[in-house]
């Protein structure tokens, strides 16, 4: 088998269509199971590109203070990315934050998402990231890298289902 190649970029707004597909279908191919089946038939790629049309606005700001890094694979395929900014939670005022790390489930072990991840070593803060409890792929993919449990949790519900979602911190970038 052919490994897959892929290029790193940041995100500039022509890419919010194919951003919003891997969006979704990331989300399907990730919560599968693990989220109400209901919640995931209910994405819509429409609406995430609309959502990606203004975090890419908001972001070609200079001063923004987040940003979001594709990976592209062959003929300019969306393989994954990643978004990072500032944390949102009170209590982490000086981390930056995961916002969003997904990859294609076919693109999984490619290094995709490894060389996504390895962007935000480019900050010298330290990071935070809320993970699902019940995703031991993606807890073991972040502790390879230096993150780990903090105690803190937090229970969301989707369609009346509650998700519980564990924070996970690296203390340096």
């Amino acid at each position: 088998m052919t490994p897959l190649r892929f290029d790193i970029r940041q995100a500039v707004l022509s890419d919010a269509d194919a951003l919003a597909e891997v969006h979704v279908l990331g989300w399907r191919q990730a919560y599968a199971g693990r989220m109400p089946q209901s919640l995931l038939d209910g994405l819509s790629v429409s609406d995430r590109v609309t959502s990606w049309q203004r975090i890419l606005t908001s972001e070609a700001e200079p001063e923004a203070p987040w940003r979001s890094w594709l990976a592209e694979g062959d003929h300019g395929r969306v393989l994954g990315f990643i978004s990072i900014g500032p944390s949102r939670d009170e209590d982490m005022p000086a981390h930056a934050e995961l916002y969003a790390v997904y990859v294609l489930a076919d693109a999984y072990g490619s290094g995709a998402g490894q060389a996504l991840l390895d962007l935000a070593s480019d900050f010298s803060r330290p990071t935070s990231l809320w993970v699902l409890d019940d995703n031991p792929r993606a807890h073991a993919f972040y502790r390879r890298n230096g993150f780990a449990f903090d105690g803190a949790e937090k229970i969301d519900e989707y369609d009346g289902v509650p998700i519980r979602e564990l924070r996970m911190v690296r203390d340096e970038g």
